[in-house]
């Protein structure tokens, strides 16, 4: 049973209003999580990528 009846504060949610409920909350919650893990998303991908440099091509640089 849906959470929203389980609760007894509706009805079923068609297959059709199911998505668009999802999609209204999802994407502003979305928009704010972006906010807080973009940065770190990025810094981890950055130090990957640093991660996954060829040590001996350093070595012959160097």
């Amino acid at each position: 049973m849906p959470p929203c009846v389980a609760a007894g504060v509706g009805t079923v949610p068609s297959r059709r209003e199911d998505p668009a409920r999802l999609a209204k909350a999802g994407v502003p919650w979305l928009a704010r999580r972006a906010g807080d893990l973009g940065p770190r998303g990025a810094r981890m991908a950055l130090a990957e990528l640093g991660a996954r440099r060829d040590p001996l091509r350093d070595e012959a640089v160097a």
